[in-house]
């Protein structure tokens, strides 16, 4: 991923539409999600989908999405994409997105194939689509150890990202758009 990113940096800037301070906003609002899902999916036991941790009992994650790390680089992709408004960025997080996506897909039946006969029972409780087993009664929201310790590391990583840590990185401040 880090030669992705150089190399995309390494490309003539082509704008297609003029960055405005609204579109920071978009970025503000699915990034901190994405990052939140993407860390949980890793560090909770998910036996429906990615993760770092195998077992057949699922954690808490897994009553927001059975697919949470994908959900979180479509939110982190898809948040990048108005604030930037160039080509190379278009290609780079649409890229990105359209892969989270269709990943959805493959990783679904995958799960299916794996489960076999039992997927209708162990699949009740969750969706794939983030909340919807909450929203349908079929489970709660609840924390659990990961989820915490991914909350806490989701605050860490941003006050650094937007405390600078962006900019060092990326050569692109976050805060830009909002004191034009």
């Amino acid at each position: 991923m880090a030669w992705l990113f150089l190399s995309a940096l390494n490309l003539d800037y082509v704008e297609i539409w003029q960055p405005r301070p609204w579109q920071a906003w978009v970025a503000f609002a699915l990034c901190p999600t994405g990052f939140f899902l993407v860390l949980a999916g890793l560090f909770s036991r998910n036996p429906f989908s990615i993760s770092f941790r195998k077992g057949r009992e699922p954690d808490a994650i897994v009553a927001l999405t059975r697919h949470p790390v994908l959900w979180g680089f479509l939110c982190w992709s898809v948040g990048h994409i108005p604030p930037n408004g160039d080509l190379r960025s278009l290609l780079l997080f649409g890229g990105f997105a359209l892969f989270s996506a269709g990943g959805l897909f493959m990783l679904e039946k995958r799960a299916r194939r794996t489960f076999g006969p039992t997927w209708p029972s162990a699949s009740l409780q969750t969706s794939v689509f983030p909340f919807a087993a909450v929203m349908r009664g079929a489970n709660r929201l609840r924390i659990d150890m990961p989820m915490a310790a991914t909350l806490l590391c989701t605050v860490l990583l941003l006050v650094w990202l937007l405390g600078g840590g962006h900019a060092v990185l990326l050569g692109a401040d976050p805060f830009l758009f909002l004191r034009a």
